[in-house]
């Protein structure tokens, strides 16, 4: 086999994509690998700077890739690589190019320059000193020529920050990069404008994430709808993950120049607010499911939510053979001790059919609960917007405070304001959307029709279908905790949702048969008016529900029972006893105990 030669091409950044250089680059080193009898091969690192030593890491860059090869004997040690000029490999300090410079020619490799075809390797070095006194001058050149350009260009990068801290429109190019569903082709004193073509797609992003649907699902929504890709390449899960915490969604921009965060308020046109920014955060965080290869999707799993009843244990889900989901208390396997002896499972489709019973009865609650509230928000909303403009104030100040002399605990003390007003900030967005619920006359029809939309047995008992997406958040929102216990062949389900309703599931009486019982934390007093039942039975989910009037605090069975008609009208099938009394071998016999 020939020697290979590789070909290593470096542009520092997005602009000068594209340029003429390139071919030249590429026409040059392929006639250099044909004259000496070398196989070509390319290197390409694009919009990745050599500055501060981007192009060596060997995860991330080419070059450093190409490196790492050689280390792990991938690529033979007796490879060439071949670059314009010295320049292209570092522009770091003279001390940290030459070292790396040196550690590559010992692993073997012959570096040739493109504009002199000057050859460094082992044998060159050691037979002419002269060629490495030469590299370290041209490693030194290069550096002070970055230097002078680094400090020119972050100089006039600070002289358009002040533009825009003064309310002026400005795009900075020199320094940093634009997020890519934004348009910086306009001059340097108009405002950055939404892509042409890539807005869009960026919109529906951030929609999927507020709505809580998996990088997995996005990605695949964008390659039907967007085919042609981002930036010529294809969609992929980092490019939803970088952008999904990037503060660029609500309109901030976050610039590094040196030692200094320069952080631009409304600088982008924002995608969403800054607290609907923290919501998204908040849904990732609490939306671990993982999406298998049936791409199944639990309505429990991954939120802390459902417990194992005998140790207490985080339930996790799995995926049968025909596509079903079972929760599974795997704590005995992974434990060291205080988790159950045996693992054990449980139908997801029982637990999930019980869980919409409970949170039909929550969702209930916490709508008519919004609408029959007579509380004023005005004050709060009012105390909560100025403590945010008092903290605004404040991170200004000790921003201004570190610049002109670094402080640990300067750091500290802005590190609490910035957590204290992002706090009231998620505070202030609940509470405005309260009120929005309070001034809205036909809210709760319009909450609960859409609500039983959402439940329809067919979703439920789908466990792929992407709407039970949206009732993760839900279930999220609005239950505290879901406890699971199997003791003597029989199935005790234990709900609780915020508001203080527990509702228990569970075999009793004769074999295949089953009971169900309430009780609560507090006394509330919510009542649906004749009116509001008589709206939503009309419409054509609940039309056929026969009932006027009922009271939360006192009809407990006639709401239990009502709630069952209203799902079968959605295509619930009735509970049957059988589910809760389901096969049980000797073990669970002697493990698994009455709950007390």
């Amino acid at each position: 086999m020939k020697t290979q030669l590789y070909s290593y091409v470096r542009w520092s950044s997005d602009k000068q994509t594209g340029n003429s250089s390139l071919e030249r680059q590429t026409r040059k080193s392929k006639e250099y690998a044909a004259r000496n009898g070398l196989e070509w091969a390319e290197l390409r690192d694009e919009a990745v700077s050599a500055y501060r030593g981007a192009n060596w890491d060997e995860k991330k860059s080419a070059l450093g890739g190409f490196i790492g090869a050689v280390k792990s004997g991938l690529v033979p040690s007796d490879s060439w690589l071949y670059v314009e000029s010295l320049d292209r490999l570092s522009r770091q300090n003279v001390l940290d190019a030459t070292e790396w410079f040196i550690s590559v020619l010992k692993l073997g490799i012959t570096i040739v320059t493109g504009l002199d075809e000057h050859v460094y390797n082992r044998e060159s070095i050691a037979a002419n000193a002269t060629g490495l006194m030469m590299s370290i001058m041209l490693f030194a050149r290069a550096n002070e020529e970055s230097e002078t350009k680094s400090k020119r260009v972050v100089s006039h990068a600070k002289l358009l920050i002040e533009r825009h801290k003064e309310g002026k429109p400005a795009t900075i190019k020199s320094a940093g990069s634009h997020v890519w569903w934004i348009d910086s082709t306009g001059d340097e004193k108009e405002a950055v404008k939404p892509h042409p073509v890539m807005w869009d797609a960026a919109k529906m992003i951030v929609e999927m994430c507020k709505e809580g649907h998996s990088v997995f699902r996005i990605v695949a929504a964008l390659r039907e709808r967007y085919p042609y890709g981002f930036k010529g390449r294809d969609w992929s899960g980092s490019t939803i993950k970088n952008m999904r915490v990037n503060p660029a969604l609500y309109g901030c921009r976050i610039m590094q120049l040196g030692k200094d965060e320069h952080k631009l308020e409304n600088y982008y046109p924002p995608l969403c607010t800054e607290a609907e920014f923290y919501r998204i955060q908040e849904v990732k965080s609490n939306n671990k499911f993982r999406a298998n290869k049936s791409s199944s999707i639990s309505l429990l799993a991954g939120m802390r939510l459902i417990r194992c009843g005998q140790c207490g244990g985080t339930m996790n889900t799995l995926t049968t053979a025909d596509g079903k989901i079972r929760y599974v208390c795997s704590s005995g396997l992974a434990s060291k001790g205080g988790g159950c002896t045996r693992s054990w499972s449980l139908s997801g489709i029982l637990i999930e059919h019980c869980l919409m019973i409970v949170l039909t009865h929550a969702y209930f609650d916490d709508s008519i609960r919004n609408q029959n509230s007579a509380t004023n928000l005005d004050g709060q909303i009012e105390k909560y917007e100025v403590r945010i403009a008092e903290l605004n104030t404040e991170i200004k100040n000790i921003a201004s405070g570190i610049a002109k002399h670094y402080s640990e605990a300067l750091v500290e003390l802005l590190a609490a304001a910035e957590k204290e007003r992002k706090q009231l900030v998620q505070e202030l967005d609940r509470t405005n959307q309260k009120k929005l619920l309070l001034t809205a006359n036909t809210v709760f029809e319009t909450n609960m029709v859409n609500f039983f939309e959402l439940i329809q047995w067919g979703i439920i008992s789908d466990p792929t279908h992407e709407t039970r997406v949206k009732l993760r958040e839900i279930v999220r929102r609005l239950m505290r905790s879901v406890v699971i216990h199997k003791y003597d062949g029989i199935v005790s389900l234990q709900y609780s949702y915020k508001e203080g309703e527990h509702f228990v599931f569970e075999g009793a009486g004769k074999r295949h048969e089953w009971t169900h019982y309430i009780k609560r934390d507090k006394d509330t007093s919510t009542v649906v008016s004749a009116e509001v039942i008589e709206q939503v039975k009309n419409h054509r989910l609940i039309k056929d529900i026969e009932t006027s009037l009922y009271n939360l605090e006192t009809a407990h069975d006639g709401m239990f029972n009502m709630v069952l008609d209203m799902l079968a009208i959605v295509n619930y099938p009735k509970l049957k006893g059988s589910q809760f009394w389901p096969k049980k071998s000797s073990t669970e016999r002697t493990v698994f105990k009455k709950p007390a």
